[in-house]
């Protein structure tokens, strides 16, 4: 029998580093002042993509959608699975979600795989989480997202740190390394808090925050950001302080309500429409 079909179960099911959870404000308030803020930690799609192709290879895991009986999407996630004595199958376990407001499309199918992968014990052990409450911080914190209560007061968070079980082995809990999402209707994304800015915390950002995949993608961001000033990464990336200004850009720009998600789309429609190159 080939191992390489065999499942490591164990790899599969671990928790993920803390860079990859994202948070969000389940519920927010003011208490004799000040603002408090209940929040949720969850894993995206993409994590739980690139966890699949790590421990199963690309090979070795599909999926399938269909229409939810009530609106929505199932989703159908299937391993391939080897087992002594049974020999080599797939084995396929469904979930679904409903459609949301925002992008409904994109986010029914995003969602119905994330819970169906939780079927197979993927990111389930964050539902053992129990929430958690955000550190309201100064506007201008470094990693400080935005959000509002329900009365409509403005404030900025930060999240809490993961406990050591919800942790990879070998990482400490409060390590400055996880990423807060964003309560709706406000930016749904932000840069993660970081130990310090510059070069390598530039390219951190474009490539696990914003989403780009290829120096090209990331250099669309900058060329994005200056206006046209700056050609691409390659301009900033191996300077400290042009690296610094474009962490600043980056901020401002989800402080001014560009949810990070769209920000690599912007970029794009910028360059091919204004001043392609």
């Amino acid at each position: 029998m080939s191992e390489e079909h065999l499942v490591n179960w164990y790899n599969l099911q671990a928790p993920f580093d803390a860079s990859e959870i994202e948070w969000r404000v389940g519920s927010s308030g003011l208490k004799q002042g000040g603002v408090w803020a209940r929040v949720f930690a969850y894993v995206t799609n993409r994590a739980i993509q690139n966890r699949l192709d790590d421990i199963l290879g690309p090979a070795g895991w599909s999926n399938e959608f269909k229409p939810g009986p009530n609106g929505g999407v199932i989703c159908g996630l299937a391993i391939r699975c080897e087992e002594h004595g049974a020999g080599m199958y797939w084995l396929t376990k469904w979930d679904g979600a409903d459609a949301r407001d925002f992008e409904p499309v994109k986010s029914a199918l995003s969602d119905s795989m994330k819970r169906a992968a939780c079927q197979w014990g993927i990111g389930r052990y964050l539902y053992e989480l129990e929430s958690g409450f955000a550190d309201v911080v100064e506007k201008g914190t470094w990693g400080a997202q935005y959000a509002k209560t329900q009365d409509g007061t403005q404030f900025y968070w930060l999240p809490p740190p993961l406990p050591e079980w919800a942790l990879p082995a070998g990482e400490e809990p409060g390590e400055a390394n996880t990423k807060p999402a964003q309560a709706s209707p406000d930016p749904s994304e932000n840069q993660e808090p970081v130990e310090k800015p510059g070069p390598d915390q530039l390219r951190h950002v474009l490539r696990h925050e914003i989403g780009c995949t290829t120096p090209e993608e990331a250099s669309l961001v900058v060329h994005w950001l200056w206006e046209g000033k700056k050609d691409g990464i390659d301009d900033v990336q191996n300077d400290e302080k042009l690296a610094d200004a474009t962490l600043v850009l980056l901020q401002h720009k989800a402080d001014d309500g560009t949810p990070v998600d769209k920000m690599l789309e912007e970029a794009r429609s910028y360059v091919e429409s204004e001043v392609p190159f």
